[in-house]
Parts: structure tokens; sequence; C-alpha cells
């Protein structure tokens, strides 16, 4: 029974083995693994900025990030950002500490409070994405906790993928038959393996007239899956 194996950026092993496809009849098979890779360029960006305020109450610091907290939100709102594109993500109230005021045995003394809200914001105007960071600083906001860029319909890019997958899986199938000087046959088996993606960084910044200048790159989704084809006659 021939085994074939082969480098390359995957470890492949090429089986030509019998397969029982029913009770008295056997049938020779080809099984290799497939890899497709899609790039697109990222259609929206989710944004994590907060407000973090102090004060030497609980109930003051909590109104003054109250307040800048519904700054914020209505600069978003002026902005266009739909309701259903902000959600408040985190509310958190601890206490301020002395860092000077030690005692041995004792904890630090409380000298005040910090309040802190994080608002989550999916924006699909890359284009005005600077412009946005600004509105949303001059609101209030100081705390930028991350973004990510994304993709409105992941699945479609996904699926692109996956085609690019099995042909590149029936490539590798003839290529192997080719050299064992075999023709194949029908296909038995295809199998998709979990896959994910990816960010890769833009080579320029994205063309503003004001605001933060922004490279959203382009983002990379791959697939991979299993086929098995018969060996012809």
């Amino acid at each position: 029974m021939p085994q074939f194996l082969t480098r390359g950026l995957f470890c492949l092993v090429l089986f030509v083995t019998p397969m029982a496809v029913a009770a008295d009849e056997l049938t020779s098979i080809i099984s290799v693994s497939g890899r497709g890779e899609v790039h697109v360029p990222p259609d929206q960006i989710t944004l994590r900025v907060g407000v973090v305020a102090e004060a030497r109450s609980a109930q003051d610091a909590i109104q003054l990030m109250s307040d800048d907290a519904r700054l914020l939100l209505e600069a978003l709102e002026d902005a266009g950002i739909p309701a259903q594109d902000v959600q408040t993500t985190m509310l958190d109230l601890r206490p301020v500490r002395d860092p000077n005021g030690a005692v041995q045995g004792r904890q630090l003394r409380i000298i005040g409070f910090e309040a802190q809200t994080q608002v989550t914001v999916t924006s699909r105007d890359l284009i005005g994405i600077g412009a946005l960071f600004d509105d949303i600083l001059a609101a209030g906001a100081n705390q930028i906790n991350g973004f990510n860029f994304g993709l409105q319909d992941t699945e479609k890019a996904l699926n692109e993928a996956r085609v690019l997958a099995v042909k590149d899986a029936l490539a590798k199938a003839q290529l192997y038959a080719d050299a064992a000087g075999v023709p194949l046959g029908a296909i038995l088996e295809i199998s998709d393996v979990a896959t994910g993606g990816g960010f890769e960084a833009a080579p320029r910044m994205m063309a503003a007239d004001a605001g933060i200048p922004m490279a959203p790159g382009s983002l990379h989704l791959s697939a991979q899956v299993f086929v098995t084809v018969a060996i012809g006659e």
C-alpha cells in the first residue's frame, strides 16, 4: 500500500488506501487537506472609550463622571451613531487611598473616590473615524481602552476562503494522482476545519481631513478542509 509524504506549510500525508464503500466492494482513496485565505478591507470599527472622574466623596465622583458620560453620549448621537451601536459596558467606583499615609498594620487612608464608565461604540464610517475620536475627546472622554477593525458580513468572506480551500485540496489531489499515475474518481467526503482570521497593518494612513490618522489595514480570514477522493479505474 503506497504512502507519500510532502513537506511545505503543512505536513501533508497522502494515503492511497482501500476504503469500504459496500459490504463486498472496496475502493482506493486519496485524502488531502486544502487551505484558502482572503484579504479584505475592514468596513467597521469598534471603539472602547471611557470617562474617569475623581472627587472627595463617592457621590460627587459619580456625579462628575455621569455629567461627562452624558456629554459623551450626546456627542455620539450628534455624530450620527445609531443608538443600537452604542453600549455602556462598564461602571466602576473605587476608593482612592493616600499613598503617603501608611500606618503600620493599617490600611491606607481613603482620601477620595474614582468613578469610571466605559462605552463601546461601533462605527461604519471609517473615513470619518479620526474626527469622531476628536468629538469623543472634546465631549469629555479621557480614556481610550482600545479599538478593533472588523467586517459587517464575516460569513461572506469566510465562504470565499472555503471555496479557495476546496479548490486547493482538489488541485493537490490531482497533483498526487498524476504523480502516482492513477486517475481521480468521485469526491467521497469534504470536512471543514474551524479556522480564524487576523489583522494586517496598512502601509499608509487612511486619508482624513481632520482628526487622529488611522491605518485600517486589511483583515485576513482563512479556511481549511479535508477532502477524500476516490481513485478512478
